[in-house]
Order: structure tokens, then sequence, then C-alpha cells
């Protein structure tokens, strides 16, 4: 068996590439996370545990969701910085999940990839940053879903349509 001395440097620096996984929201009540199962919520800042009854709650995350994400242009291109809230179908029963983005067609444009999230979970919360080097184009409209691969199989968990300007 050959060993390969790069081996930890290499596995280091790929550590680097893993976006945060924010905590769960344990506060959000059983009836909110129901009714709002399989969406996805982009968002300018973390959404709060709760808004009052879980009928406000609910009407308080619609309005906070972005149907329209506005970038910061840079020096060579455009980026992205938002909050994903997801209320997953299911439990992954994985610990990899996929943020992937896909044009009006169906087309596979790009994605953000997560490790060490929870199992058991049935919201999935992050911080990412996305930008046209990633794929995306300022004025597209993409379909945004949260994939786990389980048992080699691809399984959408939750999903959503955001312009991204």
């Amino acid at each position: 068996m050959r060993i390969l001395k790069f081996g930890i440097p290499v596995l280091a620096l790929a550590a680097l590439f893993v976006l945060p996984v924010l905590p769960a929201h344990s506060d959000i009540s059983a009836s909110v996370v129901n009714r709002l199962r399989g969406k996805i919520i982009l968002s300018a800042a973390p959404l709060p545990d709760s808004a009052g009854t879980p009928s406000q709650t609910i009407k308080a995350y619609r309005k906070l969701h972005l149907k329209t994400v506005t970038g910061v242009a840079g020096d060579e291109d455009m980026s992205w910085t938002l909050y994903v809230t997801a209320f997953l179908k299911k439990k992954p029963r994985v610990t990899a999940l996929s943020l992937d983005f896909y044009k009006k067609n169906g087309a596979y444009v790009a994605n953000k990839r997560f490790s060490g999230t929870d199992a058991n979970a049935k919201i999935f919360a992050s911080k990412i940053l996305i930008s046209e080097n990633d794929g995306l184009n300022k004025g597209q409209t993409y379909t945004v879903k949260l994939n786990a691969e389980v048992r080699g199989r691809e399984v959408t968990l939750a999903r959503t349509k955001a312009t991204f300007k």
C-alpha cells in the first residue's frame, strides 16, 4: 500500500472549504415546522425562533423570505451572501447535504456543500456566500434545492425559487 505524503495538508485544506452550519432552531414550534415542510427560506439575516403564534411566525418568515437576492459587485464578479433555512420534508438520514442551483430549464448550475449536519434534523440553517465564479449569473432566476444522497439516490429535502440581482 502506498502512502501519500500530501494527504494531511490536503484534508486540512478541504476542511477550510466546508461551510458552517448554524445551530438548529430548536425553539420553532412543531406546527410551524410542519406547515413549512419542504420549503426553503432565503433571508438577509437569521430567522427568529418565534414571532408570536405559529400563524404569526409563518407570516413573519414569509415576509423575510427573499424572492430577489441582491448581490454586491466585486472587482471581478457579483457575489451574494444570504441565510438559508430549510424546513425538511423528512429527516436526511445522512450528514452531507448539498444546496443546488438549477436554471428554469432544469440545468444544474452550482452548489454549496455541507458536511457534519444532523442526520435527524427537521430544520437546516446556514449562511452562504455564492458568486458568479461558482456559476450563478446576475439577473437569473434559479430553483434552489437542498439535496441529500441517500443510498445512492438524490433526495430533495426542500426547495424554493429566487432571482439573483
